[in-house]
């Protein structure tokens, strides 16, 4: 008998190790064709027309974008945030802080190198050329990928069962597609820093969190929505200690989120107390952009740990939002089909959920 267990046993082991490695083989294919998708979603949307489509003489945030590479590759960085004779800040001045200046001098100095006319100071102003649109929509996309797709991973891979539904669900939210290849914008790198952060909180890694979720503050100021949940988890942790809670209570007098998340900073408490902030700022600031929805939206996806149908109401309603914005900018088509798109996919899931 201990023969034959000498025997079997290694054969048990060995068909154990192809079991798991099969399964690893195959978690990576899902989050491989996850992503696959979504490029695809994002591309076929960038066909479509952007803000300011032939609509001068400001155009619209396509031209905002060109013109930042325009400035920043043309100007010296003390002109950049100045207006003088060659930088004329009422016509779409650089308003966000430095990371996206630097952002668009890298993709401006990337423009030079193909064509140099796509971002001659002044007189490129308004310049729809077909290949310089091929070459901003790539630029939405390299970022996206990079930034958004790899935090979103890091994100979907931190929690225990690795969480590729939820992955899926954080790249085909049809506001990011809309708003980033549609209407154009880069909310995709400051939203995938701040996943980034997010990421690097439930690791427990609050330094290298800190700096994250500053490069986030540094691309785009809107990411002050998200900066209570931040402090308050911090500051939690630092103050964890029975003597000093009481101390600690005193100092925050702000939503009862930020308390529950201060006396008990849980990574749930956390994504909870970030979609109530971030909901707040977008409810109640004096002057909100519709495209700001989509920073409480990224909380709202990093709650999404199952299905819930509270959440995928919210994301459906945020997206729907977005519509008169995308009327607006010729993205009726986009906007139904993927909407359709993503209503379709939250039917699936209840429905795979209801058989289980």
């Amino acid at each position: 008998m201990s023969k034959k267990f000498k025997i079997t046993r290694p054969h048990a082991q060995v068909k154990r190790r192809k079991a798991n490695e099969t399964g690893k083989v195959s978690t990576t294919l899902k989050f491989f064709l996850a992503a696959l998708t979504a490029i695809c979603f994002r591309w076929s949307t960038g066909f479509g027309t952007y803000s300011g489509f032939n609509n001068p003489p400001m155009y619209g945030d396509f031209e905002a974008q060109r013109h930042w590479m325009e400035i920043t590759v043309n100007l010296p960085l003390s002109e950049w945030y100045i207006h003088t004779n060659r930088n004329d800040l009422m016509y779409w001045g650089l308003d966000y802080p430095p990371l996206t200046a630097y952002h668009s001098f890298l993709f401006g100095k990337l423009a030079q190198y193909f064509n140099a006319s796509w971002v001659e100071l002044h007189k490129s102003r308004g310049f729809e050329g077909t290949d310089l649109k091929l070459f901003m929509r790539s630029t939405v996309l390299i970022s996206d990928v990079l930034v958004f797709f790899t935090s979103c991973y890091a994100y979907s891979k931190s929690l225990p069962s690795h969480m590729y539904l939820l992955f899926l669900f954080m790249l085909l939210y049809p506001g990011n597609i809309l708003i980033d290849h549609g209407h154009f914008q880069f909310n995709c790198v400051s939203l995938g820093l701040y996943i980034g952060t997010c990421t690097l909180l439930h690791w427990n890694y609050d330094i290298a969190a800190a700096v994250f979720f500053v490069f986030s503050l540094s691309f785009k100021q809107m990411e002050l929505y998200h900066a209570p949940a931040i402090f308050c988890y911090l500051l939690g942790k630092c103050l964890y200690s029975p003597l000093k809670k009481g101390a600690a209570c005193t100092l925050i007098s702000i939503l009862p989120g930020c308390i529950t998340l201060l006396t008990n900073p849980t990574a749930e408490n956390f994504n909870r107390c970030s979609l109530i902030s971030s909901l707040s700022f977008f409810l109640f600031s004096y002057h909100v952009h519709e495209k700001s929805i989509l920073i409480p939206a990224v909380s709202a996806l990093l709650t999404l740990k199952s299905p819930t149908l509270t959440v995928f109401t919210f994301l459906l309603a945020s997206t729907i939002s977005l519509f008169p914005l995308c009327v607006k900018d010729g993205l009726t088509v986009a906007f139904f089909s993927l909407t359709f798109m993503f209503y379709c996919l939250i039917v699936g899931t209840f429905e795979t959920s209801c058989k289980l």
